[in-house]
């Protein structure tokens, strides 16, 4: 499979959150200046809470900021691993940021897909910013190598059974990826070096959840970029 090439940041060592968070700013500065408002999908990951923290210091116009999720676990509200509860605690817990403005999926009701489907009626047509964190075994949001899901094309939010703990979860598909005005993913740590050069390799005939932003803008750092 001939991939794609992402634009790659490489940022300084503790400067994740900070490099990112002024990204994303910039995007959707630009995106309230053009229509009013602008849309950020959030997403799960350990480097994430690193962005929360230093975006939510940023003098923006959060009234104007609706804030969305590109996945979530099917675990309670305010389990740890919720992706929610994250953002709720780094982000929506400062009283300028509404969060009103937030659309959780309630991915602790039992029937999963009638929440994919709700969540899928409510999302907007098109995100201006999505945040992504590339998992260890390479995974994108609730997208993971070897799923069905990754050649969805009609649905635009599913729902998903994985390997992975928690096995159940709720995500958004390559559409919605193909459709989002910018995509960041996240991609620091040596850990992460495999899935990076698994991501970039010109001769992989498989196709990976990364593979559905390679058009994005990624974050790496000098281990993750190592041979």
């Amino acid at each position: 499979m001939e991939t794609a090439r992402p634009e790659m940041v490489l940022v300084a060592p503790g400067q994740l959150g900070r490099t990112v968070a002024l990204h994303i700013a910039a995007r959707l500065q630009a995106a309230i200046k053009q229509r009013g408002v602008a849309t950020l999908a959030l997403s799960g990951g350990p480097q994430t809470p690193w962005v929360y923290r230093d975006l939510r210091e940023l003098a923006l116009p959060w009234e104007r900021i609706e804030f969305w999720f590109a996945d979530e676990r099917c675990v309670p509200e305010r389990h740890p691993a919720s992706n929610w509860y994250a953002a709720a605690d780094l982000l929506f817990s400062d009283l300028r940021i509404r969060a009103e403005g937030a659309c959780r999926i309630e991915a602790e009701r039992p029937d999963h897909d009638e929440v994919a489907r709700e969540y899928e009626e409510r999302l907007p047509e098109r995100l201006d910013v999505t945040l992504l964190e590339l998992g260890l075994d390479g995974h994108l949001a609730g997208l993971f190598p070897g799923s069905s899901a990754l050649f969805e094309r009609e649905r635009r939010v599913i729902a998903v059974e994985t390997a992975a703990k928690p096995h159940h979860r709720i995500t958004v598909t390559p559409r919605v990826l193909d459709e989002s005005g910018e995509l960041i993913v996240l991609a620091t740590g040596r850990d992460r070096a495999a899935a990076v050069r698994a991501a970039l390799d010109p001769n992989s005939t498989e196709l990976l959840p990364a593979h559905c932003a390679l058009r994005g803008t990624w974050f790496v750092d000098a281990a993750s970029r190592a041979a």
